[in-house]
């Protein structure tokens, strides 16, 4: 699972994440804690102040965002999306009044509820959508 008390714990822990052989992404997004998410610690409106991966995992940013962006590279590390970029979504979800990024991909929701992939949909029913970002895997690097 994605947490530990220090840096090294943490960057280790995602270590193994990306070295496992999962079977679906459904398997993988479990690995991400959903327990009392801090308020925010990254501006997602501005993806050019986004911190990398390694930096978000070193320093313990498990916001909402924070883990969505690394939930993003772990999929795609695994196999489960392909492409140059991402589609993050900004929103204010209605059920759980979390605030910040989700994942879009192929009509589905990454991190939207806890350990679930949603479909697109039933996020726009249940959730504000501010802004949309395209961002490419490069930049999430740092």
């Amino acid at each position: 699972m994605l947490s530990g008390s220090n840096s090294s714990e943490r960057l280790q822990n995602w270590r193994d994440i990306r070295n496992t052989q999962y079977t679906d992404a459904a398997h993988l997004i479990l690995e991400f804690p959903y327990a009392e998410r801090p308020k925010r610690f990254i501006d997602f409106y501005t993806p050019s102040s986004w911190p990398g991966a390694f930096e978000i995992v070193s320093e313990g940013y498990f916001c909402q965002s924070g883990l969505t962006i690394v939930m993003a590279l772990s999929l795609h590390h695994a196999g489960f999306i392909s492409g140059e970029g991402f589609t993050f979504l900004v929103i204010s979800n209605n059920i759980t009044g979390n605030t910040g990024l989700v994942l879009s991909h192929n009509g589905l929701v990454y991190n939207f509820a806890q350990g679930e992939i949603t479909p697109y949909n039933e996020v726009l029913n249940n959730s504000t959508v501010y802004t949309v970002h395209e961002v490419k895997i490069k930049h999430l690097f740092g």
